[in-house]
This record gives C-alpha cells, structure tokens and sequence, in this order.
C-alpha cells in the first residue's frame, strides 16, 4: 500500500498540492525601494537648494545693479548741474596781461574749477589743446544714504572751452566699470572786434551713457552729496 502511494506521488504530471505555510523572503526588495526613494528625495532637494541659492544671488546681484545704476544716475545730473547751472565766465584784456583777468559766476564749484586752473584753461585755449585735470573728483554720498557708492568724475576742457566729464564708480576710471556715463557741455563764446575770448557760456549738460544715446537733462533737485578731488578736500 505504501509502495502504491509512493508511486501515486511520483506520477509526472500529477497536480501539486501546495505546502501550507511556504513563505517567500521580501526584506531585500523593500531596502531596494526604500533606497530609490531616499535617492529620489535627495535629488529632488538638491534641485530645490541649487535653484533658491541661484535666486537668492540674481536678486542681490540685480538689487546692487540697480542700486548703482541710481546712485550713477544721481551723481551725473549733480555734476553736469554743478558745472552748467547760470555759469559764466567773463575774461578782460584791457590789462595787456598774456593771460586775461578772468570772472566766473555760477555754482560754488564752477567758480573754484575756473579760478584754480585758470591759467591752463586759457593756455589750452591759446594753444589749440585740451586741458585735461589729472586729479579725478570724487562725488561723494550723502550721510543718509551709506549704501550708495562714490563717483569719480575726470573732466577735459578743449580750447574752445567746451566740457568733458567722464565719470565712473572705479577710481581708477577704467573704460570697463559699469555705468560709465559722460557729460559734455557745449559752450556759447563771445568774441571781440579784436577776435579775443571775452566770454563764455554754456548748454545744458547733454549725458550719454554705455550702450546707449545722449540724453539732454534739465537741472537736478538739490543734493546733498559734496564735489571732492582725490585729496579730500572740497572741489
């Protein structure tokens, strides 16, 4: 009978029963899943963290872009106004003096440029060159407002007393600074029967930026920021 059974068991092709209680091992695909996931969760962050790092410095980077753009902005209407604003310049020749007694009228620094490079402005004159001031001005920021920057200015006067100023947030006056922006103010001669320079006035201050046109500008608001030389002391 158990040799029947045996044979009955051994039969090919018989259906097998299935063993109650036959369990398969899956820890090994859970740690799989669980290791995707927290791979998936890692870079998912890193994508997070590099994009917010990556807004945070274009915003800080447009807001100093800006914030420069403003204080250029301000610094080149306060020049060309400190130049041009009801200046005029007056030379007598009665005297006989190679060099003409002079008299400027205008702003405090108009009056100061004039009556210390005196005797250069009318040598570049006479001489057919321009006077170039070696010694950049520093248009300095007001107290209440530290975060603005210092603008330097380089100013050229040509022999028909025409003004150049070239100003930039580098001191050194690289040609590469950003918001490197010029003002040129053109100047209104008057002449003698004799041909001699007796007076001068000037245009309004015509800017022109990088990249861009020139722009002619009316007189700026009152500022607080001092005209300085290099030295400090009050151009």
């Amino acid at each position: 009978m158990i040799t029947r059974l045996r044979a009955y068991l051994d039969t090919p092709g018989r259906p097998q029963a299935k063993r109650p209680g036959l369990l398969r091992d899956t820890a090994g695909a859970s740690l799989v899943i669980a290791l995707v996931f927290f791979l998936i969760c890692a870079v998912i962050g890193s994508v997070v963290i590099t994009a917010a790092t990556v807004n945070t410095k274009a915003a800080a980077s447009y807001r100093t872009n800006q914030q420069d753009e403003y204080t250029m902005s301000s610094a080149v209407n306060l020049f060309g106004t400190q130049l041009q604003k009801d200046a005029i310049a007056n030379w007598d020749h009665s005297t006989g003096q190679p060099t003409p007694v002079g008299t400027y009228s205008g702003t405090a620094f108009f009056k100061e440029l004039f009556e210390s490079y005196e005797d250069e402005i009318w040598a570049a004159h006479e001489n057919g060159a321009p006077f170039i001031i070696d010694e950049p001005f520093k248009i300095e920021a007001p107290s209440e407002a530290p975060s603005m920057a210092d603008v330097y200015a380089m100013v050229v006067i040509d022999r028909d007393l025409n003004i150049t100023a070239t100003l930039s947030l580098s001191s050194q006056m690289e040609a590469k600074s950003p918001f490197n922006q010029t003002v040129s103010i053109q100047s209104m001669p008057t002449y003698n029967n004799k041909g001699q320079l007796t007076k001068v006035t000037w245009k309004a201050p015509v800017i022109t930026s990088q990249g861009t046109g020139p722009q002619t500008v009316g007189y700026a608001p009152s500022a607080d920021g001092a005209l300085r030389n290099a030295a400090g002391g009050v151009a």
